[in-house]
This record gives C-alpha cells, sequence and structure tokens, in this order.
C-alpha cells in the first residue's frame, strides 16, 4: 500500500502546471479584482511541495531523523501520511482564495500560513546546525 503513496509528489508538477494552465485560459476571470493574488497560490503550494520531496527532496527524511529525533526515515512521517497531509494542505488554500476574492482581508492570511510552516524547519535546522 505504502508503494501506492509514494509517487504522489511526482505528480504535483504536472498538476501545478494544469492549474496555471486553467487560469491563463480563464484569464478574464483570474484577473479580476486581483483575485488571482489568492489562486496564484495553490500553484506556489504545489511547487513547494514538489520541491520537497522531489526535487531536490529530502523532506520526510529531514523530518523523521532532525526534527523527531526519529531512527526510521519511514516514521513517523511515512509515504501515505505525508500524501495525505499535504493534498489536504489544497482545501484550505482553496478556501481561502474563493473567501480572498470576495474579502480582501484574507490576503493577510497567506503569509500567516507560510510563516507558520517554514518556522518549525527553520528554527529546528538552526538548531542542528548551531552544534
Amino acid at each position: 500500500m505504502e508503494a501506492k503513496y509514494k509517487n504522489w509528489p511526482k505528480l504535483i508538477l504536472p498538476a501545478s502546471m494544469l492549474v496555471c494552465l486553467l487560469f491563463y485560459l480563464k484569464q478574464g476571470w483570474f484577473f479580476r479584482n486581483n483575485d488571482w493574488v489568492c489562486w496564484i497560490h495553490l500553484p506556489i503550494l504545489m511547487i513547494h511541495q514538489f520541491d520537497e520531496y522531489v526535487f531536490p527532496g529530502g523532506f520526510k527524511e529531514w523530518f523523521n531523523l532532525h526534527f523527531w529525533k526519529s531512527n526510521d526515515v519511514d516514521f513517523p512521517l511515512d509515504w501515505k501520511t505525508s500524501a495525505k497531509v499535504n493534498v489536504l494542505g489544497w482545501i484550505p488554500v482553496t478556501l481561502m482564495a474563493l473567501v480572498g476574492s470576495k474579502w480582501s482581508g484574507m490576503f493577510l492570511f497567506f503569509p500567516f500560513i507560510g510563516i507558520m510552516g517554514g518556522l518549525p524547519q527553520c528554527l529546528v535546522s538552526c538548531h542542528s546546525y548551531s552544534g
């Protein structure tokens, strides 16, 4: 069953390109009232996930070995869990884009999500390399 989930990151780059193509084809709707600022976060998130798991990759191993200090590169974060967590992450980004299209204050939450997602990684990495 694990092998079924191992290839999910390889599908993200083509999926993000498809999302960008759909945006391009819907130019009139997409660029109306700066909606693109909200919607562009979905393919950006997808490309970020591709970079974490495929090129250059290594996030799952880093998360297990350095963040959780596990001796197993597949525990606690395995391929199945990483697929579920990352794909489910597209839902709030999409919902925030839908709401942000109607309420411009929602734009303020996008940087917050990035900071909250990246801060633990930065702190652990800084601690790991400080000696």
